[in-house]
Formats: structure tokens, sequence, C-alpha cells
């Protein structure tokens, strides 16, 4: 199940493997470290495993803008998803940076995790957006998806006639 509630992000790959990392907290920037910030969080949790190096990805060697939300348009355009938890109080903010077709693994894996996922951002009173992505790195299916439910019925996971039935 995806949990980003407590994390930062989560990067999932086309084999519906996936890693968190990073920290997600309230506190005043000043009381951060690098645990709770998405680019150092990645680079120390992610960038360096072995899991990371078999997807055949680079994290910010070609950008002069190192951001994570950068390198993950062009994971999505070659198949990965990345999931980033920003934001802080009163509203925290969940994007998504999905290719507009989402493997098998990826898709059972977002069926799987709805509830949890509905239940975190209805819970927290958070805001959500899914920003979709073709091959080429091009906003595909209207680019911007704002919603949890609209997002699963343009990425065709779950039809609002389930989603309804599952949130009465």
């Amino acid at each position: 199940m995806l949990n980003i509630r407590h994390v930062k992000g989560i990067l999932i790959a086309p084999d519906g493997s996936f890693r968190s990392f990073g920290v997600h907290s309230d506190a005043p920037t000043e009381k951060l470290t690098d645990i709770n910030f998405h680019d150092s969080a990645f680079k120390m949790k992610v960038s360096g495993t072995k899991w990371f190096k078999n997807l055949k990805q680079r994290y910010g060697l070609d950008y002069n803008d190192y951001t994570i939300t950068r390198q993950g348009m062009d994971w999505a355009a070659k198949g990965m998803i990345l999931f980033i938890h920003a934001g802080a109080s009163p509203v925290d903010v969940y994007y998504v940076l999905t290719p507009a077709q989402m493997s098998s693994e990826q898709g059972e894996l977002f069926k799987e995790s709805y509830g949890d996922l509905k239940k975190q951002i209805t819970d927290d009173g958070s805001y959500f957006e899914g920003y979709i992505f073709d091959s080429d790195g091009n906003y595909a299916n209207d680019g911007t998806v704002y919603g949890l439910d609209d997002f699963y019925e343009r990425m065709g996971l779950i039809t609002s006639v389930y989603v309804s039935k599952c949130h009465r």
C-alpha cells in the first residue's frame, strides 16, 4: 500500500516496486533537517540504492534545476511515477507525476491503495493534483487533474460508480 502521509515522496517503478524517502514534518523551516526536504532525502535514501541503479536512471545530472519535481517529469515520461508530499500547515498537498499509461503493476498498486490514499487526503484536509505525461515528456490527457477521484477516473483505475460506493 502507498502511504504518503509521513514521507516526502515515493518513486514507483514500472514493475510496481517502490521506495519512499524523507520524513514529512510541519515544524518551522529552521527546525527541519535534510531528511525533511525532497531533494536531500531522495539523495540520502534512494538515489544510491541498488534498486534505483537497476532502473538505469540518473538523478540531477542533466539539469541546472536539480529539483525532484523536474526530474519526476522525465521519469514519468519513462514509465515511472513520482508521488510527492508537499506543503505545510494548514494545508498539505499531494502531487503525482505519472505516465499517461501506467503499467498493470502500477495500476494494481494504485487500485489497492485507493481507500488508504482517500482517507489520508480527506483526514488531513489535503489537496491533490495529478500531472500526466506522454512518452515525449509533454502533458497528456489534458495534463492536470484536480482531486484523487478525478485522477483515478482519468487513469481508468476506478469508475465513478465505484468511487461513489466506496465513500458513502
